[in-house]
């Protein structure tokens, strides 16, 4: 159902990663950040881009970011 795709990994990092989750539930798409609220997008497109442009944002910060997304749409 769910796919991990670590983004950023740095060698010898010891810090947790970060997760941003996609979600669709009643054909809203939801972004979380460390399970809290991120964003809430009418179409996957769009979800995929803004969890692209966080995790670039936080690999510039040096954090290493994992991304939980739907493979499919069923």
């Amino acid at each position: 159902m769910a796919h991990f795709d670590r983004v950023g990994t740095q060698p010898g990092n010891a810090a947790p990663a970060t997760t941003l989750q996609i979600t669709l539930k009643r054909r809203i798409w939801r972004i979380t950040l460390d399970g809290v609220f991120y964003g809430d997008y009418r179409t996957q497109s769009h979800a995929d881009a803004s969890a692209t442009a966080a995790a670039a944002a936080l690999r510039k910060q040096g954090r290493t970011i994992n991304i939980v997304a739907p493979r499919t749409i069923t």
